[in-house]
């Protein structure tokens, strides 16, 4: 399956430039063009991807997750802010540290109610849309990362 690759800034270096990268899967013909999960010895990736299923994390891991990535370098400036902010929002929003959630479900959720609150009168155009955008990259990024930790697992979608 190929994704197209979603830019949250002009470095877009870090994960969303992994996964997004097309013929996932593939054996790698050349340098930089394609990726595989098969075969090959575990890579940090894979590694990574094992320990975290964020079909079932809770806030204090998936902060580990954020911090991990950026301390590898594997997020860019801009997708870690994004990130660093969605781990706040679960704290905010009451979820304690180790309460295990679905945070795709959590994510779908709330881009529903934010594109309802769109909808209504006396509200800020601009602020609304900025924050669908950001609900928007934020669960691309998670849905991403769940579906190559499961095609790396060898699960099925969910």
């Amino acid at each position: 399956m190929q994704f197209p690759l979603v830019a949250l800034g002009t470095q877009a270096a870090g994960l969303l430039q992994y996964l997004g990268k097309p013929n996932a899967g593939a054996a790698a013909k050349e340098p930089g063009t394609a990726f595989s999960l098969a075969a090959d010895p575990p890579s940090p990736w894979q590694e990574l991807l094992a320990r975290y299923d964020l079909r079932r994390i809770t806030p204090r891991r998936f902060g580990e997750l954020v911090q991990e990535l950026q301390r590898r370098g594997m997020l860019s400036p801009e997708e870690y802010q994004l990130l660093a902010g969605l781990r706040l929002e679960l704290e905010q929003q009451g979820y304690r540290t180790d309460q295990p959630l679905d945070l795709l479900r959590y994510l779908e959720d709330r881009l529903r109610k934010a594109q309802q609150e769109q909808l209504l009168p006396g509200k800020y155009p601009a602020e609304q849309e900025a924050a669908v955008q950001a609900i928007q990259q934020r669960l691309l990024w998670a849905q991403r990362f769940e579906q190559l930790r499961a095609e790396s697992s060898g699960e099925p979608d969910r």
